[in-house]
């Protein structure tokens, strides 16, 4: 048994069962943890629902560990972690696609698959249809690329599969731009940018399908930015992930405008309740947030309450009727990401307290351990969540 020093939490998943097209309508049934230890990634099965990934240490990680039932089977319910086998949990890389170029390490995010319901065997197989999905759509993107759609930088491939993506760094999504006091928000702005990079899809007879808050993200300089095409296939295909719970059609099983069409209407409509919100909690901009002007808002804390129960939702994560992290856009890979994008060295955990994960909601919350074995990449402390 290696030491907790060696150990590295990579995420912690909760699973709740399914009611209806809720992900989280049900019962509590198991906590999921995935984590990095001697240079491999384990999966554990535990009924510990309290455990939280900003306070789970590598050292508490080690004690679950060795207090599993060791008569169960492997990634069991309380039964001994499961070592995951990289060609089960990555889709192999087509021939003709895009790989990224180490030498781009710097101001990009490296995105992962989930690993957070590998041990159940139809979870598996839709994450890796997810990442095989995103990257064909941004494959066909990129021979037309839209200014407010996210860059994409190629696949990271390892042993023959994708085991990431490199894309473009973003830093903040738009409901944290929208709790932004410091300076105005171009309401109307943003509005017609995610609705140009959905037309753009549309003239390509793609559908992104997942339209949210949580999936919009905003540039240094404002521009509005859409992400996370997990769920973007051909108008007429099979869904598979599927929209996020409670933005717009939850029943739906096909990929269709129509889709897209009342997501980015509930867009506009929580967003604009946001506007509406801040013009009653502050006035003007200049007196501790408000309304600046006719679509712009600097919107204070308070004006995100007309939609608490749309962003509770949106944290909700969905991926195949189980659980995912929201997918992350974040700070750079950072210098040392640059060797290790190459994915051929075996990197130790930085700092043996150091957590990588998912918080209690599913969404990542990332710091500074690295991960090794070529299946993970460092990043550094600050990936956005």
């Amino acid at each position: 048994m290696t030491s907790p020093s060696d150990w590295a939490v990579e995420n912690v998943l909760h699973k709740y069962q399914w009611v209806g097209n809720n992900p989280r309508g049900g019962d509590y049934l198991y906590t999921a943890i995935v984590y990095w230890a001697t240079g491999s990634l384990f999966y554990l099965r535990t009924s510990l629902e309290n455990v939280q990934i900003q306070d789970l240490t590598s050292a508490e990680l080690h004690e679950i560990v060795e207090g599993v039932d060791n008569m169960a089977a492997e990634g069991a319910m309380n039964g001994p972690p499961l070592k995951i086998d990289p060609a089960l949990a990555f889709p192999e890389f087509p021939t003709g696609f895009t790989t990224a170029d180490q030498e781009c390490a710097h101001n990009v995010f490296f995105k992962q698959p989930s690993l957070g319901g590998y041990g159940d065997e139809v979870s598996r197989g839709i994450a890796r249809s997810c990442v095989e999905t995103e990257a064909r759509a941004l494959e066909m993107l990129q021979v037309e690329p839209h200014d407010t759609i996210v860059t994409y930088h190629g696949c990271v491939v390892k042993d023959g599969l994708i085991v990431g993506l490199l894309l473009e760094e973003l830093e903040m999504d738009l409901s944290e731009r929208m709790l932004d006091k410091t300076r105005p928000f171009q309401v109307d702005k943003c509005m017609e940018e995610i609705n140009s990079a959905l037309n753009h899809l549309h003239s390509k007879k793609y559908c992104h399908n997942d339209v949210k808050t949580g999936n919009i993200m905003v540039r240094k300089d404002d521009t509005a930015v859409l992400i996370d095409f997990d769920s973007c296939l051909p108008e007429g295909e099979t869904l598979g992930k599927g929209a996020t719970f409670g933005w717009g059609n939850d029943d739906a099983t096909i990929s269709s405008m129509d889709n897209n069409d009342r997501a980015f209407d509930l867009l506009k409509t929580r967003v604009r309740a946001a506007v509406s919100a801040a013009s009653l909690d502050g006035g003007a901009a200049n007196g501790g947030g408000g309304v600046a002007s006719s679509g712009s808002i600097v919107a204070p804390a308070a004006a995100m309450a007309a939609t608490a129960a749309a962003a509770a939702e949106d944290t909700v994560a969905v991926l195949e009727k189980e659980e995912h992290p929201a997918k992350q856009y974040g700070k750079d890979v950072a210098a040392a990401g640059a060797a290790a994008v190459g994915l051929t060295t075996l990197v130790a955990p930085a700092d043996g307290d150091a957590v990588v994960g998912v918080r209690d909601d599913g969404t990542d919350r990332k710091s500074e351990a690295a991960r090794g074995d070529g299946y993970g990449a460092p990043r550094s402390p600050c990936c956005h969540r």
